[in-house]
């Protein structure tokens, strides 16, 4: 239990919080203009891992 503590701990540290208005702008530019993963890492300057947590798929 104590070694799931810490990783839990250490996964909330390092998580990229993501305004609430800039997730919005992510998912609609990913459902309503096709934009991919990529290039909307590019757009908004985030690492695709965020993108796809953002967009649930994480």
């Amino acid at each position: 239990m104590k070694y799931k503590f810490s990783l839990d701990r250490a996964h909330a540290t390092t998580r990229v919080d993501v305004p609430d208005e800039v997730a919005g702008r992510i998912r609609k530019s990913y459902y309503h203009s096709g934009l991919s993963i990529g290039k909307l890492s590019e757009l908004y300057g985030y690492g695709t891992s965020v993108i796809e947590r953002i967009l649930g798929m994480r």
